[in-house]
C-alpha cells in the first residue's frame, strides 16, 4: 500500500518538480519525516507536512529541500510570513545545493518563484541580493 502512495507521489512531484523526484529516488521509500512530510504534501494535509519538515530541519538544519518544503507546506496553510522565511532560509544555504545536488539549477530556480510569489523580492533575479 505504502509503495503504491509513494508511487503516486513520485508522478505527482514529477509534474510539480521533476528535479525532485528524480533526485529522490529510492529514497523515498525511507520512513522520515521529509518523505513523510511529501506523502501529506500529496494528500493535502499541509498542517501534518509542516510538522514533518520541521522535524527536517531540526534534523538537517542546512537542508535546502528541507526549508523549501517547509516553505511551501507554509504558504497552503496560508501562513505567508512563516513561508517567506523558510524560502530565505533555504536560499541562504544555496551555495551548499552543488554538494548535495547535481541539478542546483532548478533546485535554485524553483527557490527564486518561491522567493517572488511570496514578495521576498520583486523578481527572480532579484534574490541574488539576498
Amino acid at each position: 500500500m505504502l509503495k503504491k502512495v509513494i508511487e503516486k507521489i513520485i508522478r505527482a512531484i514529477r509534474n510539480i518538480h521533476g528535479w525532485l523526484a528524480e533526485r529522490l529516488g529510492a529514497r523515498l521509500l525511507k520512513d522520515t519525516p521529509y518523505n513523510r512530510g511529501l506523502v501529506c504534501m500529496y494528500e493535502g494535509n499541509y498542517k501534518k507536512a509542516m510538522r514533518m519538515f520541521k522535524k527536517k530541519v531540526i534534523n538537517d538544519p542546512e537542508g535546502i529541500l528541507g526549508w523549501y518544503m517547509l516553505g511551501e507546506a507554509y504558504w497552503e496553510l496560508g501562513k505567508a510570513e512563516e513561508a517567506r522565511r523558510s524560502y530565505v532560509k533555504a536560499w541562504s544555504y544555496r551555495r551548499r545545493i552543488k554538494e548535495r545536488y547535481e541539478d542546483d539549477k532548478e533546485i535554485t530556480q524553483s527557490i527564486r518563484e518561491a522567493l517572488v510569489r511570496s514578495g521576498v523580492v520583486a523578481e527572480a533575479s532579484d534574490a541574488d541580493a539576498l
